[in-house]
């Protein structure tokens, strides 16, 4: 907007008053919070609720005599951040240092296979698959099928466990032996705690580290890129997307890390403390490098804004500052 001329502001000075306001504050601070899409309804939506996926999982298990508990020689580990730029790839670089293991990153991330695979799993209710859905069946009594209704036919139960079992044994486990690693897992950004009990109900031995980092550093370093909780529905592009995502994340991680078998690694602690590596070291079993710490690999995207302003520090103060507060950071 060109600078118009003082005889023309005195005229109109309330027109001149706005655009002045809108240039300087509302476009630049509040305009974006207004078209803010990422709250803590619309992520239950994506999500589902907490409880409600606890109890269905528990319930599959014991209405279906579900045997879940076959071991693995390796147990998978899955590093789980709260969001993005928490340094998970640092540390999935870490954990594979000494070729040990091959920790998959964000594996065909936009279509969010774990997420996928869970929610079809919430269509199972008290009274749902129906009795009748399953049968003992053999191909020694065909006429027990042919005159029957069959409209209903379901596989069992246990096949179905083992069907989301194999998804992930054939997606990251086989393709990571082949290449010689003995332990496998990935790194995921975007997995809420729901899903982790998803995989600890597939994977009983598995390991989750949880890793988190100071939401005001984490979204200076994000800030400026646009990308989404789940493509195409959900855009994280402010910072109160950010600070949202990042508390629901974080809260269901500290509520339920006592009930897996799980170790909680802060970003600031990872990059400072001998005795954080020895703790991961401990954890997953086997050595790691720590020159991978002063390493530093060029990621491959254009450079952002890192300047924060006040209102976006003040609003991921107020949305994330008490969870974080759990973790130890004071904002």
């Amino acid at each position: 907007m060109s600078k118009a001329p003082f005889s023309e502001v005195r005229r109109n000075p309330l027109k001149y008053a706005w655009q002045a306001y809108y240039k300087a504050v509302y476009s630049p601070y509040i305009k974006p919070y207004l078209k803010s899409r990422v709250g803590e309804s619309e992520l239950n939506k994506l999500y589902g609720e907490h409880d409600q996926s606890i109890a269905l999982l528990t319930r599959l298990s014991q209405d279906h005599n579900l045997i879940t508990t076959p071991e693995e020689e390796y147990a998978p580990i899955f590093i789980c951040s709260t969001g993005w730029r928490t340094g998970s790839t640092l540390l999935q670089r870490l954990v594979m240092s000494t070729g040990e293991a091959l920790i998959w990153g964000e594996p065909y991330s936009d279509t969010l296979p774990s997420h996928s695979l869970f929610s079809h799993l919430r269509a199972f209710k008290s009274d749902y698959p129906y009795e009748e859905c399953f049968r003992q069946i053999s191909s020694d009594n065909v006429t027990a099928l042919t005159e029957s209704w069959t409209a209903y036919l379901f596989p069992p139960m246990q096949a179905l466990y083992n069907a989301h079992r194999s998804f992930f044994i054939k997606l990251l486990k086989e393709p990571a032996v082949e290449k010689g690693f003995k332990y496998w897992g990935m790194k995921e950004v975007r997995l809420n705690i729901d899903q982790v009990l998803y995989l600890n109900w597939l994977f009983p031995n598995a390991k989750f580290i949880f890793l988190t980092r100071n939401p005001i550093d984490a979204y200076r370093s994000y800030k400026g890129r646009k990308w989404y909780v789940k493509w195409p529905d959900l855009k994280v592009d402010t910072a109160i997307d950010f600070a949202s995502f990042w508390s629901y994340l974080a809260k269901g991680f500290a509520d339920n890390i006592p009930n897996l078998q799980s170790i909680l690694v802060r970003y600031e602690d990872l990059i400072s403390q001998e005795a954080e590596i020895t703790k991961i070291e401990d954890f997953i079993g086997f050595q790691v490098d720590r020159q991978i710490l002063n390493k530093r690999v060029k990621e491959p995207i254009k450079k952002h804004n890192k300047s924060l302003s006040w209102p976006e520090i003040f609003l991921i103060k107020k949305t994330a500052g008490e969870i974080a507060h759990s973790f130890g950071y004071e904002l």
